[in-house]
C-alpha cells in the first residue's frame, strides 16, 4: 500500500469502492433492510449475534468492538459476507445468518 493512500485512509476516514458492480438498486435495498435491522428490538437484534457464527456473521452491540484497551466503539454493527468454502479461522458454517433467520435475503 502506497503511503499516499495510508494517509488518505487516515485523514479522510471514509473510502469509497468503485467498479464493484453492485447496482445501485442492490445498494439501495440494503440500505432499507439494514435501516430496519437496526430498528429492531435489542432482543431480536441479539438473537442474530455475530458470536454464534463461525463465519463472524451478525449482530454486534455498541462498545463490543475494541481496537484500543481504553477505547469502545460506539455503534452498532451487521457483518456480512459472501458464503465462502470453509477456510480457516473464518469459516461461514452451517449456523450462518440468513439460516438462523430474522434477516431477509437482499
Amino acid at each position: 500500500m502506497s503511503l499516499v493512500f495510508s494517509l488518505e485512509c487516515i485523514n479522510r476516514k471514509t473510502q469509497w469502492i468503485t467498479g464493484h458492480g453492485v447496482s445501485s438498486e442492490l445498494r439501495a435495498r440494503l440500505l432499507e433492510r439494514l435501516v430496519a435491522f437496526f430498528a429492531l428490538p435489542a432482543d431480536r437484534k441479539t438473537a442474530l449475534h455475530c458470536g454464534k457464527s463461525s463465519s463472524l456473521r451478525g449482530y454486534e452491540s455498541v462498545g463490543e468492538q475494541r481496537l484500543e484497551a481504553a477505547f469502545a466503539d460506539q455503534k452498532e454493527g451487521f457483518m456480512i459476507g459472501a458464503d465462502l468454502p470453509n477456510r480457516k479461522p473464518f469459516s461461514p458454517g452451517a449456523e450462518s445468518v440468513a439460516q438462523q433467520g430474522g434477516v431477509p435475503r437482499v
